[in-house]
């Protein structure tokens, strides 16, 4: 949808009528001006839910922008499917790192198996975090694409060009934890292969 036409459907007769519901609504709600309907043609479909939250944290001067379920429950799916690549490898990186971490300390410093709890405690505070702060980075993530746009293009092309760079990718999300899936399955060979026929007490070249 042309972002003229986002905030005035009465101007578009051949809109559907999701298109027009959503064009009322976020018009009601937002206004009219350059920005949002940006922010709108970036988002996509799921505009409405995210610049309500945008507008809420605006309003109240609050860091956070709402709870985001799908960050929390779904967090290494939630940021490749929104496009936020960068998060998204600093995200499965800090999960890979901690993991190594744990194996160092519980396995090699006090010879002994990680106790479940640990691992259990830091995925849900890592999904805790994703939640609270998904909508504050993916505005911040849409601001800077749009910002790379320019200023130059207006109109169907901007709106084109936004869209494009944002929306959504099942196919980054899936392809995302597979490779994630990946690297710890390859973690998991050589911590194997390293630590040989010792079961416990860290890798065998350790214990001579």
């Amino acid at each position: 949808m042309p972002p003229d036409e986002l905030h005035s459907p009465e101007q578009n007769p051949f809109a559907s009528p999701a298109d027009v519901a959503q064009a009322t609504a976020l018009g009601d709600v937002f206004g009219d001006d350059p920005a949002t309907r940006d922010l709108a043609s970036f988002v996509g479909p799921r505009a409405k839910y995210y610049l309500t939250h945008w507008a809420r944290q605006q309003q109240t001067q609050d860091r956070r922008a709402g709870f985001n379920w799908a960050a929390c429950l779904l967090s290494g799916l939630w940021l490749p499917y929104r496009k936020m690549y960068k998060i998204t490898a600093i995200f499965y990186a800090v999960i890979i790192v901690e993991t190594f971490l744990e194996d160092l300390v519980f396995e090699v410093v006090f010879k002994r198996s990680v106790p479940q709890g640990i691992g259990n405690a830091f995925g849900i505070a890592v999904a805790v975090i994703c939640g609270m702060m998904g909508n504050v980075w993916y505005l911040s993530h849409a601001k800077r694409q749009i910002a790379a746009v320019g200023d130059d293009v207006q109109g169907e092309t901007r709106a084109s060009i936004l869209a494009r760079r944002g929306g959504t990718s099942l196919g980054a999300a899936i392809l995302a934890f597979v490779m994630f899936l990946g690297v710890m399955v390859l973690y998991g060979v050589v911590e194997a292969l390293i630590s040989g026929p010792v079961a416990v007490g860290g890798p065998a070249f350790i214990q001579e």
